[in-house]
C-alpha cells in the first residue's frame, strides 16, 4: 500500500472505531499496520494494541527470539463471538473468526499441547520398528517398513516445521 492509501485507511479504520462498528477483521488489519500510526494517536494505538509505555515490557530472553510462544497453551474463549487463543503467559495469540471457531480453537490448543508428545512417541515408535526388523520375518518386515516409512515422513515433516520455527 501507498502511504496516502495506509493513512486514508487508518482514517476509515477511526470511523469505525468511533461508530463501534469495527469488525474483527479490521481490528486485525489495524494491528498489521500499528507502524505507521502516528505516535501521537492513542486512539488508533490502543485499538492497535500497542503498549502505551513499551519501555515496560520484559525484552526477550536470549534465544527466546523467534520461538513459539510457551506452552501450554488455552482456549480462552468468552461469548460466542470470538474464540481466543492464549500462550502459558495469559497472552492473547490469536482470535478464531470461524462459524466453528469453537472447535477449531479447541482443535489448536490441543494439537499445540500434545505437539512434542507426539513428536517423542513417533521417534520411539521408529526406533521400536528398527529393532523388531532385524527379528521378523519378511512379510512382517515388509509391514514394518511401511509403517517406518509413515513415522520418518512424519517426523521429517513435524521436525522441519520445529527448524523452522528456530
Amino acid at each position: 500500500m501507498k502511504t496516502q492509501e495506509i493513512k486514508d485507511r487508518l482514517e476509515y479504520l477511526r470511523g469505525e472505531i468511533e461508530a463501534e462498528r469495527i469488525s474483527y477483521g479490521e481490528i486485525h488489519e489495524l494491528q498489521n499496520l500499528a507502524a505507521h500510526i502516528d505516535e501521537e494517536d492513542v486512539q488508533l494505538l490502543q485499538w492497535a494494541g500497542v503498549p502505551e509505555f513499551p519501555e515496560q515490557l520484559p525484552p526477550p530472553s536470549e534465544g527466546e527470539l523467534g520461538q513459539h510462544s510457551p506452552i501450554p497453551w488455552a482456549d480462552a474463549t468468552e461469548g460466542e463471538v470470538a474464540y481466543s487463543i492464549e500462550d502459558a503467559n495469559g497472552i492473547v495469540l490469536c482470535d478464531v473468526h470461524l462459524n466453528t471457531g469453537g472447535a477449531n480453537s479447541a482443535f489448536i490448543v490441543k494439537a499445540v499441547n500434545h505437539h512434542d508428545e507426539l513428536v517423542a512417541a513417533l521417534r520411539e515408535l521408529n526406533a521400536a520398528i528398527t529393532e523388531l526388523q532385524m527379528r521378523l520375518s519378511t512379510g512382517a518386515l515388509d509391514r514394518c517398513s511401511t509403517a517406518q516409512d509413515v513415522t520418518e515422513a512424519l517426523l521429517t515433516k513435524l521436525e522441519a516445521h520445529l527448524c523452522e520455527q528456530n
